[in-house]
């Protein structure tokens, strides 16, 4: 008679999405097989059209995106990035920027 130990357990963290809004989940998964879905009628999204939260306001043009935000004293950025692949930068020389009007040192 040969006894079977029972898989060990671990916990990972999933996301998990209920009507469009994503939540943070932990499950307890098999240690070796890693989670299983199960069959396929058990689900109750998969196959389904989901309602999107924000789609009527973003298709209506009354979604207020990041870019839309304007902030008393608001101030812009732009990246420069080198030409050379893994070069390591010495120095920078931003007295000509610094010189334009608007720039912020």
């Amino acid at each position: 008679m040969t006894l079977q130990t029972p898989p060990k357990k671990r916990k990972i963290k999933t996301v998990k999405v209920v009507n469009g809004i994503e939540t943070e989940v932990e499950i307890e998964v098999d240690d070796t097989n890693g989670p299983s879905w199960g069959p396929k009628d058990g689900h109750s999204v998969l196959n389904h059209d989901i309602e999107r939260v924000d789609g009527a306001a973003k298709a209506s043009g009354h979604a207020k995106y990041t870019h839309d935000v304007r902030l008393p004293g608001m101030l812009y950025g732009r990246i420069l990035r080198s030409p050379h692949a893994s070069a390591e930068i010495v120095s920078v020389d931003t007295r000509a920027a610094e010189a334009m009007p608007g720039v912020k040192p």
